[in-house]
């Protein structure tokens, strides 16, 4: 503050105020204490009650009347009405829509904490009291709004018990390493932190949430997402996992270029092509957040009504259809909104065409960083349910929309069935193929499951027959149906479905097991007269960054054996899967994939294809694993100002220990120690001005440390913005500014802008002042190009056309429309 009032009264100011908003803690009489020894020349400091309040007595202030058009508080998605329903303890994106009555040009390029003017920004409530707030003047005025990603933002976690409660996902990510040419290809730990950021971002969890990474070994590279899921379910079932949770895996970089995603129950995968890093975008980038939507109960986005229904193979007799080819059985509700992009019709986020209602996607960790990711726009983002491509493929390009987001919030998450009993069995496994008509049998395992109760309503059957062919036994069952993205082969018409199903240990003494589906036999094979023997020792060697495990088998039958292998940390009580059906007798694992222990033990179950055989290592002790820590917010370089709120937040995990987010301690070198927890706000003017590296520390019980840290620059003052050296061109033909057109057809409408900084988000909108049109607008080199297409209704009348650049200029004409 003393540099803010020496740089007015630099300036020849004579009198200095504060406006201020009180904000929980920050009171009037802690805003006087704060703000009284700066005022000058009669200058007070005033403190505001509320929003609406503040708003009154700063728009007094301003060089044009301000007034406040809308605030927006947002999670993941929100309108302007604000009844998208928030969620206790998410990070909270606060969006300022500002009017004034007079637009002249000026600075309007700041993000995030930047603003304008020069003056200190003040907090922003944590929960704001929007009631009150000055309506936005229409009429002959002329309006100009900041443009989204240059609105006033603030970050806030709500705690406020009047939200909800939020969904609380559950969810194992499991990364998929595989050998070839002699070296493991595998994600890292930090790709597999990059799939469950995305999935925060877009689904409403709060403070309540179980993750896990680890990597799951398979004997070659995967081409087969079918495949792949049966792989991922057997594994999930061998961890003895709760039915509640969700398997997804994460398939490694493809230089082919093969991409696709498939959801089948509660496990799914995804070839990543490329799209673990962060600032990646595109399509395919939010492949796991859609795949995990499936798992949770999310339909395509797909409308009967609007675009028919379709027949479909085996698994279902009749399906409703999206507008890209998606379709969904007849039980999903009709998806409420779609809207115009380019030539296609495409499922929208929300309702589009009324400002007020429509929907905006923020994810928050890229406020201070990257605006192509800050912000899903109604008007070029589709929705995550969809496979329809979007006009702008740089940024999300797909984005949850309000009716999904909200039906997580208050439906079921598919009905949950009951954890299977503890017990002795063989875990009969397969895929069947799309059509239905065949089926391939995956290397049965001896597993510590009770067999599967018969259900009368299953489509299929496992038989086990003795060798005159009588039966044994009998179990009925449904395979679990996929739903797929289209680079995968198709709709979900066109994925493969899978079963794990639990016979008697032993398979009962049979000499043979069949598949079937009605009277027709889809697979079928002959038990084999050895089982197969197996042994595993402990493991001797690796290095720091990865154990190396070896076993020997054998089979009296010459039988190809297959292996799948497990970790336990706690002396055989628990097991979790890190490799399944291997042909070799060893395997290199990642040392971040496996918890510490004193007491480590592998156990490998060997298959001859039905018969299997475990063997479980003696004990063995692996080192504690540090923890890892990343600091989710500020971004590194953030620009704090006045005084504004930083919200501190990290995330922190340890292999042993799992959540640290509680015990994260936050320091700065200047200021030392600022506080503990996964998040922290702090008052910038309670730091010392300068530039601060701030660091998030974590200890593990056994002792191991950790930290990651950002730069934060602290100042009084916000720096001027360069002016922009934009140079508009003028409207082009075929329409001439101040002529006539026809009502009701859609109008070319033209213009150019030029200078070194323009860039795609130059043009903030392009559009009638007055709502009724719906527009199509696209960049080519310098020109911009919108096609408005426009109500017949506004024959007879004269209409402005707007142009706003985010320099906050503008530039209009007026058309009579005939």
């Amino acid at each position: 503050m003393a540099s803010a009032t020496s740089y007015a009264r630099a300036g020849g100011v004579d009198r200095y105020g504060v406006v201020a908003i009180e904000d929980g803690a920050f009171t009037a009489a802690a805003a006087i204490a704060a703000y009284g020894p700066y005022v000058f020349g009669d200058g007070t400091v005033t403190v505001a009650r509320t929003t609406a309040e503040f708003t009154s007595l700063v728009s007094g202030c301003l060089s044009d009347p301000l007034q406040v058009e809308a605030i927006e508080v947002n999670q993941a998605i929100q309108d302007w009405d604000n009844s998208v329903p928030l969620v206790q303890g998410r990070t909270t994106l606060v969006r300022v829509f500002l009017e004034t009555l007079v637009c002249a040009r000026g600075r309007g390029r700041g993000r995030g904490s930047q603003h304008d003017g020069g003056q200190p920004q003040l907090p922003a409530p944590a929960q704001l009291d929007l009631s009150g707030l000055p309506g936005a003047r229409r009429g002959a005025a002329r309006r100009c709004h900041l443009r989204p990603g240059a609105e006033r933002h603030q970050r806030a976690v709500l705690g406020d018990r009047r939200l909800r409660g939020d969904f609380a996902p559950d969810v194992q990510y499991r990364g998929i390493s595989f050998e070839e040419d002699e070296s493991v290809v595998e994600p890292t730990h930090a790709d597999l932190w990059e799939q469950n950021d995305r999935f925060f971002a877009q689904f409403p969890v709060g403070g309540n949430y179980s993750i896990g990474f680890q990597n799951l070994t398979v004997d070659e590279r995967p081409t087969d997402l079918g495949d792949m899921n049966e792989t991922l379910q057997t594994a999930k079932e061998l961890a003895d996992a709760p039915q509640e949770q969700r398997w997804y895996g994460v398939i490694p970089d493809f230089d082919d270029g093969t991409e696709g995603g498939l959801s089948s129950g509660r496990v799914a995968s995804g070839f990543d092509a490329d799209l673990e890093g962060e600032r990646e975008g595109g399509h395919a980038r939010n492949r796991v957040v859609h795949e995990l939507g499936h798992s949770y109960g999310l339909h395509h986005s797909v409308n009967a009504a609007q675009n028919g229904w379709t027949k479909i193979l085996w698994i279902f007799d009749d399906m409703k259809r999206g507008w890209c080819d998606e379709v969904a059985d007849g039980s999903a509700a009709d998806y409420p909104d779609w809207t115009s992009m380019g030539a296609r019709t495409v499922a929208a986020l929300g309702p589009v065409g009324d400002p007020q209602t429509e929907i905006w996607g923020v994810d928050p960790r890229y406020l201070d960083s990257d605006e192509d990711l800050l912000l899903s726009a109604p008007h070029t983002n589709t929705s995550l349910m969809s496979y329809c491509r979007g006009t702008d493929q740089s940024g999300q390009a797909r984005w949850i929309g309000k009716r999904d987001y909200v039906q997580l919030l208050t439906d079921d998450h598919e009905p949950i069935s009951d954890d299977p009993d503890a017990g002795a069995g063989d875990m009969i496994r397969g895929v069947i193929a799309a059509d239905g008509q065949s089926a391939e049998l995956r290397p049965a395992l001896g597993v510590d499951l009770a067999p599967v109760a018969d259900d009368p309503t299953g489509t299929h059957a496992l038989v086990l027959r003795d060798a005159a062919g009588g039966e044994l036994w009998r179990t009925r069952f449904t395979p679990v149906a996929s739903h797929g993205e289209p680079e995968t082969g198709g709709d979900v018409a066109a994925s493969p479905s899978i079963f794990n199903v639990v016979v008697p240990e032993g398979l009962a003494g049979a000499a043979r097991v069949e598949l079937l589906a009605g009277g027709t036999t889809l697979a079928d094979r002959t038990v084999s007269t050895s089982a197969p023997e197996v042994s595993v020792p402990a493991p001797q060697s690796g290095t720091a960054d990865r154990l190396t495990i070896t076993w020997s088998s054998s089979d009296a039958d010459q039988d190809e054996l297959r292996h799948t292998v497990l970790y336990s940390p706690d002396d055989g009580q628990t097991w979790s899967p890190i490799g399944i059906d291997l042909r070799g007798t060893s395997m290199s694992v990642a040392r971040w994939s496996l918890p510490g222990s004193s007491a480590a033990r592998i156990r490998v179950i060997a298959s001859d294809g039905l018969r299997s055989t475990t063997h479980t290592s003696p004990a063995f002790a692996l080192p504690n694993l540090a923890p890892t820590v990343a600091v989710d917010r500020p971004a590194d370089g953030f620009v704090a100002t006045g005084a504004q709120m930083i919200q501190l937040a990290a995330t922190a995990v340890d292999a042993e220990d799992g959540q640290l987010g509680a015990s994260v301690v936050w320091s700065s070198d200047l200021d030392g120690r600022l506080g503990t927890g996964a998040s922290l706000v702090q008052r910038d003017d309670l730091l010392s001005e300068g530039t601060h590296t701030i660091t998030a520390t974590v200890t593990d019980s056994g002792g191991a440390t950790a930290s990651a840290s950002v730069t934060v620059t602290v100042q009084r003052v916000a720096a001027a913005e360069p002016p922009s050296d934009y140079v508009f061109g003028g409207f082009e033909p075929p329409v001439s500014p101040d002529g006539s057109v026809n009502a009701g057809r859609t109008i070319p409408i033209k213009w150019t802008v030029t200078g070194t900084d323009v860039s795609d988000t130059t043009v903030v909108s392009g559009s009638f002042t007055d709502g009724g049109a719906t527009y199509d607008l696209v960049r080519s080199g310098a020109t911009w190009h919108v096609n408005a297409a426009t109500p017949r209704e506004w024959a007879g009348t004269t209409r402005t056309f707007r142009v706003v650049l985010d320099d906050m200029s503008v530039h209009e004409f007026d058309l009579v429309f005939r």
